[in-house]
């Protein structure tokens, strides 16, 4: 496994479901097309935030939201709406790593 899917561990993956955080989402945009604004530029800053200080951006979203379905394109906070899509492809590696590996 590449270090992408280390980074998602059993812990975080038990932490993300604690919250009822839904890995299957399937990412639809009204007439198939993102919008121009989709674009994600992340800054310095929102780079080097842990995973830790985005998990704690998610939970403040569900408090405030009532879940953690943070929507795809988000223009509140687009590195949260990218970081919670990487955890669904990471879980996506880790599940197909794990049921294939023998």
């Amino acid at each position: 496994p590449n270090a992408t899917v280390r980074m998602l561990t059993q812990e975080r993956i038990d932490m993300l479901d604690s919250i009822d955080f839904e890995w299957n989402v399937k990412l639809s945009f009204p007439g198939g097309v993102p919008p121009p604004n989709a674009t994600n530029t992340r800054s310095r800053h929102a780079r080097h935030m842990s995973w830790n200080e985005r998990y704690s951006e998610l939970l403040q979203f569900k408090a405030k939201y009532g879940d953690a379905n943070v929507p795809v394109v988000w223009a509140a906070n687009r590195d949260l709406a990218e970081w919670v899509a990487e955890q669904r492809r990471d879980y996506r590696r880790y599940t197909l790593a794990d049921c294939c590996s023998s």
